[in-house]
Order: C-alpha cells, then structure tokens, then sequence
C-alpha cells in the first residue's frame, strides 16, 4: 500500500517574530491560530486569505480552540486571562483568579465550557460560557500541565 504524498502550502505571515503557536478549525470554516509574538488571533482561509485580530498587549496568546458558542477562545500566557474573539472580530478577557498561573491551553469540554491548563499554578481551569471561571487544583506536586483534550469518552485528558 502506497502512502500518499502530503501538499504543503505555505503562507507567508508579515512578521517573522509575530510566534504562530496553536491552531484550530474554526465554526466559520477557516483555520485560526494565535500569535503569541504580537498578541494577535490570525484567521486564514484554506487559500491562504487572512486577516487579525488585535488582543491586548501582554496578551501572548497560545492555545486556541472552537468553542461551543461559534466563538474562538484562547490562553492568555502571559496576561492570565481566558479571552474569547467572535468570528466577527469582537473580543472579551476573563481574568483568572491566579496571578502566575500561564494559561497555556485550552479546549472544548463535553459540557458546554472550555478547559484550560495552568502550567504555573498545577491546576486545571473551567471557564463557562458567561466567565465563570473555576480551578481544580491538581494532585502531584509541580504536574505543569501543557496540552488539554476532550477525549472520545468524553473525559478531558492532559499532559503534565
């Protein structure tokens, strides 16, 4: 059995140090990632049309998903805030109840919320789609978790 060959395309962004970390499929049918370098959330087309939003400086977002509500929700690392952006443009940020904590990423839970780690405050966050933010502290001792997932049984899984 042959392996297809993979068709890269690539698009050029207008700074090189702008720092494109995490990535999603959006509810409009494009790709939006963030840009942790210049606190921005870039929407591209699969033909490689973009445009961005602008978050507040110190912002440095970093992990992105799709959230139940049509909107784009992000990890503000460096702001210590959840930040959600409509497909229109408009943007909000929660601030969280931990300085410190480097909201680093975040998904879509089964119930109707996101899910955030806090790599800096070994906790797991919940944010409701109002804001509501609650912490679940984790049980090991400087666990850093990083990278956050809904899994096919409907549990949310992390690494640390």
């Amino acid at each position: 059995m042959s392996v297809p060959q993979p068709t890269i395309r690539e698009t050029a962004l207008p700074d090189p140090g702008c720092g494109p970390y995490g990535i999603t499929a959006g509810p409009d049918g494009t790709l939006w990632f963030t840009r942790s370098g210049d606190h921005r959330i870039r929407r591209i087309t699969t033909a490689g049309a973009t445009t961005s939003v602008a978050l507040p400086a110190g912002t440095a977002p970093g992990g992105i998903a799709a959230g139940p509500d049509e909107a784009l929700w992000y990890a503000g690392m460096s702001s210590d805030t959840v930040g959600r952006v409509d497909i229109d443009g408009a943007h909000t940020a929660y601030p969280l109840p931990v300085a410190g904590g480097f909201p680093s990423m975040i998904t879509a839970g089964p119930d109707e919320a996101l899910w955030f780690t806090l790599n800096q405050a070994n906790a797991i966050g919940r944010i409701a789609l109002d804001g509501t933010v609650r912490l679940h502290p984790l049980p090991t001792d400087a666990a850093g978790p990083v990278g956050i997932t809904c899994g096919i049984d409907g549990a949310l899984w992390f690494v640390g």
